[in-house]
């Protein structure tokens, strides 16, 4: 099957998809000519659906994204910028949570709607471990403090085994300020090593966390990011072993979830952001 399918009379032969693929793999004789791709393309082509997405006239189809499959933009579902700054303003590190966990299917909503974040070369390489449950996302709590107890063993005199020294000792008199005591433990990883981008995996790890934390206060979810947790992953092979991460993946983030036990009624107020401006 060719890799573009275009229908030549929806076609306007208005060039915007041969302008807008990012490997300029699609090509046009003239204003007159249906557009087409070379032979080979399908091997260069990362099947980021920008040629679908971008045609006005629903003319074209992609072999890995039939245009019927991509839904059309809604435009009485566009947010204004006002509903965005109060959406980022608003959202809050949640760390007090309802006794209530999270139903399965709207945990899988956050995580559908999280797929979506762009990735490196359009790998989609993000993968997912969610845990579920307080007393089991206490027992990888407690690995994690077992892994700080090691750090502070073997290394007494570093800045960072005496920080970590107050949270063993909270964790010690009963309380839990490694996953504060959520009923949910969100965990994004992925292979490394493997890919020609593997070194961008962190940060499409981080940036599909990122869609998870600023989606779930809309419904009603609480999350905080946990680097005290995932920075300990690497560094504890029972914790390792009792995640059953593939050994070939590397834990590249983590977020806590619940239900928010307090409402807030204010937007704090932040630094001004420090900008340099090179206009050249």
């Amino acid at each position: 099957m060719a890799l573009l399918t275009i229908d030549e009379e929806k076609c306007k032969r208005d060039g915007f998809c041969v302008r807008e693929c990012p490997f300029m793999l699609i090509n046009q004789t003239d204003s007159e000519s249906v557009p087409f791709t070379n032979p080979g393309s399908e091997k260069v082509c990362i099947n980021c659906g920008h040629c679908v997405a971008v045609c006005p006239h629903g003319a074209l189809s992609h072999e890995k994204m039939k245009m019927e499959a991509c839904p059309s933009i809604k435009k009485e579902l566009i947010v204004g910028i006002d509903q965005v700054e109060q959406l980022f303003r608003t959202r809050r590190s949640i760390r007090l949570f309802k006794d209530q966990v999270i139903p399965q299917k709207d945990l899988e909503k956050l995580i559908d709607l999280a797929h979506y974040a762009p990735t490196a070369h359009n790998d989609q390489d993000v993968q997912w471990l969610v845990i579920s449950g307080f007393d089991n996302v206490k027992k990888f709590s407690s690995l994690a403090v077992d892994s700080m107890r090691d750090t502070i063993k073997n290394n007494p005199g570093s800045t960072l085994s005496m920080s970590l020294g107050r949270v063993v000792g909270a964790w010690d008199m009963g309380i839990d300020v490694v996953t504060r005591n959520a009923p949910h433990l969100i965990i994004t990883h992925a292979e490394y090593e493997t890919s020609p981008v593997s070194e961008f995996y962190p940060t499409d790890c981080a940036t599909a966390l990122s869609y998870v934390e600023l989606a779930a206060p809309v419904m009603g979810i609480g999350t905080c990011w946990n680097g005290m947790f995932s920075s300990n992953v690497p560094k504890w092979k029972p914790l390792q072993d009792a995640l059953g991460i593939p050994e070939t993946n590397r834990c590249y983030g983590a977020l806590t979830a619940g239900y928010p036990k307090v409402k807030y009624y204010r937007m704090p107020l932040r630094n001004a952001p420090r900008v340099i401006w090179n206009q050249g």
